[in-house]
């Protein structure tokens, strides 16, 4: 199965059920592919989440990649 770390801006786009852009959640929740998370991304995700949309569809959103049978987590092993 590939796998794929997903810009925050495209998680984004694609949370809407009228967006352009849903095929990538569809495609993750038909675990078409696994979607790559650490920490730093979910904290990133969660900041701007909760910014664009409220903080219940923030946690949703993120209970959602914590629990999914597709996610896959991988902490970095060094930082730039």
């Amino acid at each position: 199965m590939r796998r794929a770390v997903i810009d925050t801006h495209c998680l984004v786009a694609s949370v809407g059920p009228r967006s352009p852009f849903r095929a990538l959640y569809d495609l993750f929740a038909a675990e078409a592919f696994e979607w790559v998370i650490s920490n730093e991304i979910l904290t990133e995700y969660d900041e701007i989440l909760t910014r664009r949309y409220s903080p219940l569809t923030a946690a949703a959103v993120l209970n959602i990649l914590a629990f999914a049978p597709n996610t896959h987590r991988q902490e970095a092993y060094y930082k730039w």
